[in-house]
């Protein structure tokens, strides 16, 4: 895996208010990057993913369609994909827009190229979030809806494809849910067994009491509480329960959290995923 961070515009032309908003040149400028990655040792035989904000959403879904050969996966943060046009009917990539809440103008927008554009395309909302998203915990959460975006679509292998879904108990079962299980320590409030409809509970796999009580669901602590997390899983048996399950095939975690954003089966399921990729006969991806 390699991260190649770069601006689209120098410092002198990020200060011409027109700039940003040609989109030709920002595509130009994405094609440019993508095509130098593909000549460097190593990289270019890897799939690319590519993320972008504002009108560099516009040029990121345009660099897609004409790299469509390496280009897998795209993710918009409080982006312009209305102004990639006609163009961005021809992306074959899978595109995540993830929009704050209380953006109202930029939800119009992004919803409607959502069906303009129609394909492998998902709306992601942040509750609370403004277009900058400066609110506590609204970036992490930005994050981990990348993570999983990318790790679900780029994260590929020639044997088999691990698939690690997540779910709340609340939610309605589906049959490509595959093995559902509860991760949870305590049973979700009001949920029968029969509409939980669960192939096994393994409580042993979720988060200590104490780091529980600790986390409290509390966005301002999801940071250092999914960094603990990983380290109890890290040596917690029953993980390996969890990674012979995902051999005979899918899998959902189901939670009860009412927070979708941060709670301890995204963590697990991302934890999941690194432990499969690392086996090296197979690779994981969660949605």
């Amino acid at each position: 895996m390699a991260v190649f961070a770069f601006d689209l515009l120098d410092d002198r032309e990020a200060h011409d208010r027109a700039k940003p908003f040609q989109i030709d040149l920002l595509t130009e400028r994405f094609v440019a990057a993508i095509r130098w990655m593909r000549r460097q040792p190593g990289l270019g035989a890897l799939p690319m993913g590519l993320f972008a904000i504002h009108t560099g959403a516009a040029a990121a879904i345009r660099a897609a369609a004409i790299e469509h050969d390496v280009v897998r996966a795209v993710v918009c943060r409080g982006g312009r994909p209305d102004l990639a046009g006609d163009q961005g009917l021809d992306c074959e990539a899978s595109v995540l827009y993830v929009v704050g809440g209380r953006d109202d103008r930029l939800l119009g927008i992004n919803a409607d190229s959502l069906i303009r554009f129609g394909g492998r395309r998902r709306l992601e909302i942040i509750e609370q979030a403004n277009h900058f998203f400066e609110e506590p915990g609204a970036l992490e959460a930005v994050t981990a809806l990348a993570a999983s975006w990318f790790l679900e679509h780029l994260v590929r292998s020639g044997t088999m494809v691990a698939e690690v879904h997540i779910k709340r108990a609340y939610d309605p079962p589906s049959p490509e849910d595959g093995r559902r299980i509860l991760i949870d320590r305590l049973w979700p409030r009001g949920v029968s067994k029969k509409r939980a409809h669960l192939d096994l509970w393994l409580k042993e796999v979720a988060p200590s009491a104490q780091l529980r009580r600790w986390f409290g669901h509390r966005p301002e602590r999801w940071l250092e509480f999914r960094a603990r997390y990983r380290e109890e899983l890290r040596s917690n048996p029953a993980v390996g329960d969890l990674t012979q399950a995902v051999a005979s095939g899918p899998i959902t975690l189901v939670y009860g959290a009412k927070d979708r954003q941060h709670n301890d089966a995204v963590v697990l399921a991302e934890h999941l995923t690194t432990v499969l990729g690392a086996a090296g006969g197979s690779h994981g991806s969660f949605t």
